[in-house]
């Protein structure tokens, strides 16, 4: 259906990526299943529509007086814009009713594309990342909702800032999980980040525990609520 569309694919996941030609410097992400949980009657729902919020929680966490005074916002390339429209009615589910949570079964992302590096370059731009980079990285993790820090979801821009291109949040079948007020959820998703972190680093460098990742959000809190 879509080679006989002017639609053109970019990549096909859980999530279906979409260029069009009315439109050549934005991609339009479709989502396409759910993924099982692994817990037994549960579904693990990757929010396409998380892509917004997660998006606005990173620009914001860039946007602090201590990133900027740290120099974080040069290091990191965000897509500039992002919307998000709501589909379920169109799709018509049976089983929806207005109390169904935001979830991918019911929203397209439209989102700027971010100038991207040729990618046979990637492992060596890992490799000579600064200092100050990999603390941007980290101050995001912890701040801005980065977690998939994994090889596959590594990206750079031709002028080397790292690309924080995918925001899509995972394991948000609860509403109470995508507005970020649960506690448990949050450090799971954040260590997960720091550990992927390293990983791709090749040695400990992101470690952090739950106290201060607490401490450390609740301080950039503290600081947006004064912007």
């Amino acid at each position: 259906m879509i080679d006989k569309s002017e639609f053109k694919s970019v990549a096909v996941g859980h999530t279906l990526i979409l260029e069009h030609p009315e439109i050549p410097g934005y991609l339009i992400k479709l989502p396409l299943v759910k993924d099982n949980n692994m817990i037994e009657g549960e579904e693990n729902v990757y929010q396409n529509v998380s892509r917004v919020p997660n998006w606005i929680a990173a620009k914001q966490a860039l946007s602090t007086p201590y990133a900027l005074e740290q120099g974080y916002h040069k290091e990191i390339a965000l897509p500039d814009e992002k919307y998000f429209w709501y589909i379920g009615d169109i799709r018509n589910h049976e089983r929806e009713t207005p109390s169904t949570p935001l979830s991918d079964d019911n929203y397209v992302v439209l989102s700027s594309k971010v100038s991207l590096a040729n990618p046979s370059f990637k492992p060596m731009m890992i490799e000579q990342m600064s200092e100050r980079q990999k603390l941007a990285i980290k101050y995001l993790i912890i701040h801005g909702k980065f977690w998939d820090v994994s090889p596959s979801n590594t990206n750079f821009t031709a002028d080397g800032r790292f690309a924080y291109i995918d925001m899509e949040q995972p394991n948000n079948s609860l509403a109470k999980n995508f507005y970020a007020t649960d506690a448990a959820k949050e450090l799971w998703n954040t260590h997960a980040g720091l550990m992927n972190l390293d990983k791709l680093l090749g040695y400990p460098f992101a470690k952090a525990d739950d106290e201060t990742i607490l401490k450390l959000r609740e301080k950039i809190l503290q600081l947006n609520s004064c912007l």
